[in-house]
């Protein structure tokens, strides 16, 4: 049909198809509202995983705010003697948000190790070296970012005793 096909046009083509085929059962609809429709079809599935991937870094987030959390207390007596020899505040949280850091690259380091070999004994097949090492450099950065948030609270409490 032509934009701006009124609704006999429409009626007439289904009289037609209908005549054609009577088994058969017909529809006229706007391509926009096709489109629309098709759309939320196809989002469905990202939305249901980008849920599922925040859901899953939260509970990640929270197992390693415990982790660091009881890491923190078991060196009380540590950070104490630090911050009783003069220490400040600021050094000790920088310290405890440094080592997490540092955790968390070495962590990264030894998983690229392993990853990096997929690409290139070509266990996928063609997957691209270079959005191999853009995921990975994007992972590693989202895994800074979550373990520094989730190490933010315990150093906190660490810098105040």
């Amino acid at each position: 049909m032509f934009p701006g096909t009124g609704a006999e046009v429409e009626e007439e083509v289904l009289t037609r198809l209908r005549a054609l085929a009577p088994d058969w059962t017909f529809q006229i609809e706007p391509t926009q509202n096709v489109r629309q429709r098709n759309q939320k079809l196809a989002a469905a599935p990202i939305v249901v995983a980008v849920l599922v991937a925040v859901s899953l870094m939260v509970m990640v987030a929270l197992g390693m705010i415990g982790v660091f959390w009881q890491s923190v207390t078991r060196r009380i007596d540590e950070i104490g003697l630090r911050r009783a020899v003069g220490s400040p505040r600021g050094a000790v949280y920088r310290q405890l948000l440094g080592e997490i850091i540092v955790v968390t690259l070495l962590g990264s380091v030894l998983a690229a190790v392993v990853v990096i070999q997929l690409p290139l004994l070509g266990i996928f097949g063609s997957l691209d070296l270079g959005l191999v090492l853009t995921a990975m450099g994007a992972t590693v950065l989202m895994l800074c970012a979550l373990s520094t948030l989730a190490g933010l609270y315990p150093a906190f409490l660490a810098a105040r005793l």
